[in-house]
Order: structure tokens, then C-alpha cells, then sequence
């Protein structure tokens, strides 16, 4: 159905079975635990906190979840969290556009499918799971959005990765896109912006240290076909033990 599935006071509540049919999830204020894989009903969106309740916790607890839509719910003040003990993926399948100011801890994973646009705004991001975005857009608006602990990230299929701010990702991250000939993947990055990671990884080839961009950058290595917009990427490492020091 259409309808909201209310979390919405402190304490936990827990979903153990699977096969559930509702239009919009609220996680407000406690803990939503999941204890069973596809707890949450696919087609339903994911709603962190509202304006009476601006916090909450979505706890994977190990198991795959997928939604159709992740926001948050409240411009007001709060944790919004989406947690896993032990390494779990939420898979974000959204034909439309939305802004998520939460973090991601813990071991999860997140992959972004369907044709929209998912923006995190959120302040730093400690999961050790990895960063996928294999259909439509993951923008990364905000400085620090992921920090050391979130070094996995993966740019394939049709996804695009928008870069909107130099310090995004953490200086040791290794990003890696499809090798040439497959897929369509491309990493957006906006003018003025000059992100640092660790690797680039062209499928298994890694690629050299240097500069990375689009032909309307200033970067060494120019490529339309995995860039686009005027800003650059800079890769410190690569296989031959070559190291940019940053100042």
C-alpha cells in the first residue's frame, strides 16, 4: 500500500519478517532494527526524521535492504544514521532526485541504482563499506562527506559521480571504474574542484599518479569518456610506488 510505516518515538523497534507492503518508511527518533534481508518493502521510500522527531536510526544488523527512495524527512537539527554491525548493503533504487544529510556507519555498504539523483550533504561518514554508484547520480555536496574508515569507492554501469567540493573523499580512498570498452561510467567534477584520493583504477589496471579530468580541465590526463566538467581529480599512488606528497 501507499501507506507510512511510523517509527517515530525513542527506543528500538525491530522488523523480522520479510515480505512487508507499505509506501514510505519513518525512522524518528529511536532505533528501526532489521533482522530478516528485504525487511523493508522495496518500493517504499526511506524517511529519516520529521520535524517533531529530527533524529533516527536505521540499524541494518547484517541484513541487504533495498528502498526506492532515500531522504531526510526534517531540515531540523538531528542524528540520522544508517548503521550496520557487520557488513550489509542498502541499495537505494530512486527514479527521483533527493537530499540525505545522514551519516553511514558501522560496515555498510551503499549502492545507488535507478535513473535519480541522490545528493549527501551529510557530515562525515565513517562506514568501512564500500561507495557504489552504478545507475543515475550519487552527488557528494559537502567537505568530508567520507572519511578514512570509507576508502571503497566504486564508479560503474551508467553512474555518475558528482564531485562538488575538493575534500569529499578521503586522500587514501581508491576509486575504481570500469576498463575501457565496458560500461559508461563518469565522474563529474565541478569547476574549481580538486579532489585528492589515494588510487585510480581503470578496471584491474591501476593508473598513474597525476591529475585526471575532462578536456575542459586543466588536468594531465584528459578523458571525456570517464570525466566530464572542468574540475580535477588527483591520484597520489600508484603501482610503481610513486607518492604525491601533499602540502
Amino acid at each position: 500500500g501507499q501507506k507510512t510505516f511510523y517509527t517515530d518515538s525513542s527506543g528500538l523497534t525491530v522488523l523480522g519478517v520479510s515480505g512487508n507492503a507499505w509506501g514510505d518508511t519513518l525512522v524518528a527518533n529511536g532505533t528501526l532494527r532489521c533482522d530478516v534481508p528485504d525487511a523493508l518493502p522495496p518500493t517504499a521510500s526511506l524517511r529519516l526524521g520529521i520535524d517533531y522527531a529530527p533524529g533516527g536510526t536505521l540499524n541494518l544488523n547484517g541484513n541487504n535492504q533495498t528502498c526506492s527512495r532515500l531522504y531526510a524527512g526534517t531540515t531540523n537539527a538531528g542524528t540520522r544514521t544508517v548503521t550496520s554491525p557487520v557488513p550489509a548493503t542498502l541499495t537505494v533504487n530512486q527514479s527521483a532526485n533527493s537530499a540525505f544529510d545522514g551519516r553511514f556507519t558501522g560496515a555498510v555498504n551503499l549502492l545507488k541504482l535507478g535513473a535519480g539523483n541522490l545528493t549527501l550533504t551529510n557530515a562525515t561518514t565513517t562506514t568501512t563499506g564500500s561507495i557504489t554508484v552504478n545507475e543515475g547520480t550519487l552527488t557528494v555536496a559537502n567537505a568530508y562527506t567520507f572519511d578514512d574508515n570509507t576508502t571503497n569507492i566504486v564508479v560503474g554501469g551508467t553512474g555518475t559521480l558528482t564531485l562538488e567540493t575538493s575534500s569529499g573523499i578521503s586522500d587514501n580512498a581508491v576509486v575504481s571504474m570500469p576498463a575501457a570498452g565496458v560500461d559508461t561510467a563518469k565522474i563529474s567534477l565541478a569547476a574549481g574542484v580538486n579532489e585528492t584520493v589515494g588510487w585510480l583504477l581503470y578496471g584491474e589496471k591501476v593508473q598513474r599518479v597525476g591529475t585526471y579530468g575532462s578536456t575542459a580541465s586543466s588536468a594531465q590526463h584528459k578523458d571525456d569518456t570517464r570525466f566530464s566538467g572542468t574540475g580535477v581529480l588527483t591520484v597520489r599512488r600508484d603501482d610503481s610506488g610513486t607518492v604525491i606528497m601533499l602540502k
